[in-house]
């Protein structure tokens, strides 16, 4: 009975030792799960806020009457009327203001060039042909090397590019 009651023992704590192992085993890939679940939530949520800040732009863009006179400014042969007045300094200064805001997004990763290029960055680029005044100040550089990339991005955007734009 000795011998017997022995093998009971050892069998009792192998079987004990496995069912440890796989709870441990079982553990850590249940961790692991919630972790990979909770990464692609906070992806979701940086890339919906990121899509919230980018919505906030264009509901800027549309209604801020600053930036709308430039823009019909620089896109007056278009209109009805040819009579729209040219913009003050300040207003255009203004208006390259918002698009550079646009640029430090995209330099800063919340933001890629084919959405800016697609969306509104082609009226950065209108606006640097139709205004040259600001072309060598340095003040500007950063509009200007955003106005000069959107007009090479715009030319160069394909069709399957548009169609997989994304934040």
């Amino acid at each position: 009975m000795d011998l017997e009651a022995a093998s009971v023992k050892a069998i009792t704590e192998s079987v004990a030792v496995i069912v440890a192992i796989c709870t441990f085993l079982w553990g850590i890939w249940v961790y692991r799960s919630q972790k990979k679940r909770d990464r692609e939530l906070e992806v979701a949520k940086d890339r919906l806020n990121r899509f919230e800040k980018f919505q906030d732009f264009q509901k800027r863009y549309g209604e801020e009457g600053t930036l709308i006179k430039v823009r019909n400014w620089i896109y007056r042969e278009q209109h009805s009327s040819n009579d729209i007045p040219e913009p003050s300094d300040y207003e255009l200064k203004k208006f390259m203001g918002f698009f550079e805001e646009i640029a430090i997004m995209i330099n800063s990763g919340l933001m890629g060039d084919d959405l800016a290029a697609y969306t509104i960055g082609i009226d950065a680029a209108r606006f640097y042909d139709t205004v040259t005044t600001y072309h060598e100040e340095r003040y500007f550089l950063l509009f200007n090397s955003f106005a000069l990339r959107m007009q090479e991005r715009f030319k160069t955007l394909s069709e399957a590019e548009i169609k997989s734009l994304r934040f």
